[in-house]
């Protein structure tokens, strides 16, 4: 894909174009088309240029497992994370490789600050990834995010809508997939342009 001028390239709910795990209930099938935001896994999607990955996660037989929605996938947030760092090692092209982690289930489900040393815990294992964002995602269409890259650990809150617009409460992302390339690109996260079907 293009870049462009110095912006580069991030995936919207990056783990959605893995495989389904094989335990998801049959609700979880039919959600699927409502879920999916990419077509590429992780490995591939990095080779086609994206260094900012939006994993999802759900606690789900004492892991995090990549998720979205009621969807969960094939990989774990431990998996997701092996299989960057391998392909970012490949690569050898001087870029870094950015992650953010979102819990997708319920909030009830965990502690917030809990969750944070969980996921730092994991990213201590793969010192080539750069964590820039840890979040749980309010069933208000709202986020509760705090940055670790940059040592601060206080809780913001991030409007969804308001953020990133209409987009953001479209169930079905490939419906717009075709009018993509005639939308600019949503510039978060400074000079990343984060996508869908990448």
């Amino acid at each position: 894909m293009k870049q462009e001028g110095n912006i580069r390239l991030a995936s919207h709910n990056s783990a959605t174009g893995e495989p389904i795990y094989d335990k998801c209930d049959f609700f979880a099938l039919f959600a699927k088309p409502f879920a999916q935001c990419q077509t590429k896994t992780l490995a591939e999607q990095y080779k086609a240029g994206v260094r900012l990955f939006d994993l999802r996660v759900r606690w789900h037989e004492y892991t995090y497992r990549c998720a979205h929605g009621l969807v969960m996938y094939d990989k774990t947030l431990y998996g997701a994370l092996h299989d960057l760092q391998k392909v970012h090692n490949a690569a050898q092209d001087g870029t870094q490789c950015y992650v953010m982690v979102t819990y997708e289930g319920k909030l009830e489900e965990i502690d917030y600050e809990d969750f944070i040393e969980d996921v730092k815990s994991v990213f201590a294992y793969f010192p080539h990834l750069t964590l820039v964002k840890v979040a749980v995602k309010l069933p208000t269409w709202k986020t509760i995010y705090t940055k670790p890259r940059l040592g601060n650990q206080a809780a913001f809150v991030c409007d969804y809508p308001k953020l990133i617009g209409w987009k953001a409460l479209l169930p079905i992302p490939w419906l717009w997939k075709k009018w993509q390339k005639y939308t600019p690109p949503n510039r978060l996260f400074g000079k990343f342009s984060m996508r869908d079907f990448v």
